[in-house]
């Protein structure tokens, strides 16, 4: 039932976020090209000025609102599909609230990583031409190599693990803030102020709790030491330092959103006032 959960969400989702990426790349693609547009107005007059300066704007306006709408459109989805009137159908679906809430928290990681890289490969498309973009590749290539070098086999393990502290940190924001919101339609008045009361709360518990970690990785000096036996000298002290701090931010972060998932869950199914 998770997958036609999905299913919806992104055929839904999709319908805005889609048009507006299609737009973002047209518009990146014409300013690429713009300089050759600009140079053959510039016999009539500014009318070349006029023409990039329209199109920057335009730009600017496009990156905004995939910026702003992939935000207000994925809280959007979770508040008014399950905590506002349409949350008397959904429900009473034959789903789990734990399925509901999991629907919009893959779909809105999901959008959310495909704005940020439309975002960023819009930016390049838009400055870079065929030698640059040849550069792009080769200096990506002597980036593999120098990290090979330095890291032999470990660098894939080093990016994966930075890979996956990104994606639970974006999950764990938007659990957070989906907690929020339940946490808030609890009260019986005021529930969007509560929300963001329990927000900025949820906020400064996650960061006690991340500067608390931070201290005791570091402290821990005796686990560098046991992992390092482990591995009876087959890697670097160093290498091991990095890998047991990104195993446990991995870690921190998955706990994190395992706790809030699980309250959110529990709100859900027990405390969820609709009226």
């Amino acid at each position: 039932m998770l997958i036609k959960l999905l299913k919806y969400e992104f055929k839904f989702t999709g319908r805005t976020l889609l048009p507006i990426y299609g737009a973002l790349l047209v518009l990146a693609l014409l300013l690429n090209v713009g300089d050759g547009f600009s140079f053959s107005f510039n016999n009539s007059g500014n009318l070349g000025d006029f023409f990039m300066t329209l199109l920057i704007f335009a730009y600017s306006c496009v990156v905004s609102a995939v910026c702003i709408i992939t935000v207000v459109l994925l809280v959007q989805r979770f508040y008014k599909n399950l905590l506002r009137d349409e949350g008397y159908l959904m429900h009473t679906l034959p789903v789990s609230s734990a399925q509901n809430i999991a629907s919009k928290l893959i779909c809105a990681v999901i959008w959310s990583v495909a704005s940020l890289f439309m975002a960023s490969f819009s930016v390049m498309l838009m400055n870079m031409d065929w030698h640059a973009w040849q550069m792009f590749w080769s200096g990506l290539f002597d980036l593999i190599h120098d990290l090979n070098i330095a890291f032999g086999i470990h660098w894939p393990l080093f990016a994966l693990e930075c890979l996956a502290v990104l994606l639970l940190m974006l999950g764990t924001s938007i659990v957070e803030v989906y907690l929020a919101l339940s946490i808030g339609h609890m009260a019986n008045n005021r529930k969007i102020a509560c929300s963001v009361g329990a927000y900025i709360g949820l906020q400064i518990v996650c960061y006690m709790l991340g500067q608390l970690l931070g201290r005791v990785i570091v402290s821990w000096d005796w686990l560098l030491d046991t992992i390092d036996a482990i591995f009876n000298g087959f890697m670097h002290q160093q290498i091991v330092g990095i890998h047991t701090l990104m195993l446990g931010t991995i870690a921190f972060y998955m706990v994190v959103l395992f706790v809030m998932f699980i309250a959110t869950n529990w709100i859900m199914k027990n405390k969820l006032n609709l009226e």
